[in-house]
């Protein structure tokens, strides 16, 4: 998709009749589940990063489903795709986004696993 601000890409897949997968984001690839409250964050890859991502969540109280990290090259560029068990506070979403190395944080609902979007109706 092309805007007058930027170009975005992305591809996704399908396994079965209702995984769906992100295989790719930008430049990126990964192997990440597209369902449920899937947050997104790109971040320069650096050591204790995913860490501190997930003590920060846990202790504000949000599970972990799955997490899926791609890059091109060690030490550069990063992005993380994390499907939550819950929305997390705006609190929550602040104190990554504080960290110096979360260079974007944005929080995706997508329905959960097996769940068509609402616009398709029943």
């Amino acid at each position: 998709m092309t805007t007058d601000k930027k170009t975005y890409v992305a591809a996704g897949t399908l396994f079965g009749k209702e995984y769906l997968r992100l295989v790719r984001l930008g430049s990126f690839q990964l192997d990440a589940h597209f369902d449920g409250p899937v947050l997104i964050f790109t971040h320069n890859d650096r050591p204790g990063l995913i860490g501190f991502l997930g003590t920060t969540l846990g202790d504000l109280g949000v599970n972990i489903a799955q997490m899926n990290v791609g890059r091109e090259k060690a030490g550069g560029e990063a992005i993380g795709v994390v499907n939550l068990d819950g929305i997390p506070s705006q609190e929550a979403l602040d104190a990554i986004a504080k960290h110096p190395d979360i260079l974007s944080v944005r929080l995706v609902k997508l329905p959960a696993q097996g769940e068509l979007p609402s616009w398709l109706g029943s």
